[in-house]
């Protein structure tokens, strides 16, 4: 990292909450002059981490990638293809760690209502949302405008209007978890 130019290149190096900052033209100034106090050395500073988001940024993001599943798995389907999402897998063996990238299967969130009908729904985890009141699911023409719908979707999530919806379903699934 570069501090400034009267710093020259320095390290940050972080243990728990303190980060050390290690300037190597000021070690080696006091290399030369013989005046070298290890503590003084070293500029020492407060860190605090950096909170990733809040929770509401982490579930619409959460949500959007999932539908962005659904909208490959929705244009596979409509070219009679099916789609497999891609995972790492981590395993272990003789103490050994290996990663590979396996594929999994996306369970889709439309259904055939009748021969020319399609229900498009969206979940969060296990819970279906809902899109208004006593409203679950968005009807679609054909199977070609499913995807059309998940994309809407999408950016309706990323604009925060379905923020309550996802509120509500994540509080009940956490809910599901607490004894």
């Amino acid at each position: 990292m570069i501090f400034g130019e009267k710093l020259g290149f320095c390290w940050q190096l972080q243990k728990g909450s303190v980060a050390v900052l290690v300037s190597v033209d000021s070690l080696v100034d006091r290399q030369q002059t013989g005046d070298m106090n290890e503590l003084q050395t070293l500029k020492l500073t407060a860190y605090t981490p950096v909170t990733i988001a809040d929770p509401v940024q982490l579930r619409r993001t959460k949500l959007a990638g999932k539908l962005a599943e659904q909208i490959e798995a929705a244009k596979a389907a409509a070219t009679g293809n099916t789609y497999l999402a891609q995972r790492v897998r981590r395993t272990r063996t003789a103490g050994v760690t290996t990663t590979e990238t396996v594929e999994r299967r996306v369970r889709h969130w439309f259904r055939a209502v009748d021969d020319r009908r399609w229900a498009v729904m969206a979940f969060y985890g296990s819970k279906q949302l809902e899109f208004g009141k006593g409203k679950n699911a968005v009807e679609v023409a054909n199977l070609a405008g499913v995807a059309a719908v998940f994309d809407k979707l999408r950016k309706a999530v990323l604009a925060g209007e379905l923020d309550s919806q996802i509120t509500s379903a994540a509080e009940t699934l956490k809910r599901g978890f607490r004894k």
